[in-house]
């Protein structure tokens, strides 16, 4: 690993990352991440640098990497954890008050409307549009928010 690389460019990587820019450190550093350099470090608390054939790796610098890649992958993690709990087959977690369900169906929304999605957007709307999810969850909210309309004070 090139020490004076991490070091010089950390700045130019983490910019890259705020603004949502592959910043290429996976591709860089593949071996290093394939390679039993983040296991030795694991596996040795309190050391500086690690060995690994004839190579002498900073802890510091290997951490710090960790960092960034972290933070790239970030964003792709959230809009999953995300898509997962919008898409959840059990209507339980729709809510269980009227309330809840609309806060739901407002993110359910917010998911397959965003133009700017980490999704293919075409994909999202097939999804929605020709599976039973779009229908149970627009038709259920719906049907509870038209059966307890006539119970319900609106501000």
């Amino acid at each position: 690993m090139e020490e004076t690389y991490v070091t010089s460019n950390y700045k130019t990587s983490l910019e890259l990352i705020k603004k949502g820019q592959p910043s290429g450190l996976y591709d860089r550093y593949r071996k290093l991440i394939e390679s039993d350099v983040l296991k030795t470090i694991s596996q040795s608390p309190n050391v500086s640098t690690v060995k690994i054939g004839k190579k002498d790796y900073s802890v510091n610098q290997v951490q710090g990497l960790v960092y960034l890649m972290y933070l790239e992958f970030k964003p792709y993690a959230q809009a999953l954890s995300d898509f997962v709990n919008v898409t959840k087959i059990d209507t339980k977690k729709h809510g269980k008050n009227l309330t809840e369900q609309l806060v739901y169906l407002e993110k359910f929304r917010n998911l397959f409307g965003s133009k700017d999605s980490l999704f293919d957007v075409s994909s999202l709307t097939r999804l929605k549009d020709m599976s039973f999810i779009g229908y149970k969850t627009e038709d259920t909210i719906k049907l509870t928010k038209d059966v307890m309309s006539p119970y319900t004070i609106e501000a």
